[in-house]
């Protein structure tokens, strides 16, 4: 029963990525699914798998790490997509309501994958 909703939950799916990058139009929302129904969230080995997924979903949905040659620009742009990882993270943890998840998440506050 646990691995139905944990699956009915992958359409949180959708994930949290809701995270538009700050640079970008605010109206509009990146999605990214991320499938889990082949971990097992109260193992702390899958639960790590599975906040190194969110965090590869997050990175996706805000764009990923921005390059550039202006400085300051390239400063300005990096600064709102760590804002965005960090939210998209926030909320796909809070949705999941998994506790490893969440524990990993309050232990580890960020991850930012590169591309």
């Amino acid at each position: 029963m646990k691995a139905l909703i944990t699956s009915a939950c992958l359409a949180l799916a959708a994930l949290c990525c809701l995270a538009a990058p700050a640079a970008a139009d605010p109206a509009r929302e990146n999605r990214v699914v991320v499938r889990y129904g082949d971990l097992d969230l109260d193992d702390p080995a899958d639960a790590y798998r599975m906040y190194a997924r969110l965090g590869r979903a997050a990175n996706e949905a805000c764009g990923g790490r921005p390059d550039g040659y202006a400085p300051l620009e390239t400063r300005r742009r990096r600064l709102a997509y760590e804002a965005c990882v960090e939210g998209a993270l926030n909320r796909a943890v809070a949705r999941l309501r998994e506790p490893m998840v969440t524990a990993y998440h309050r232990d580890h506050p960020l991850i930012i994958a590169s591309r």
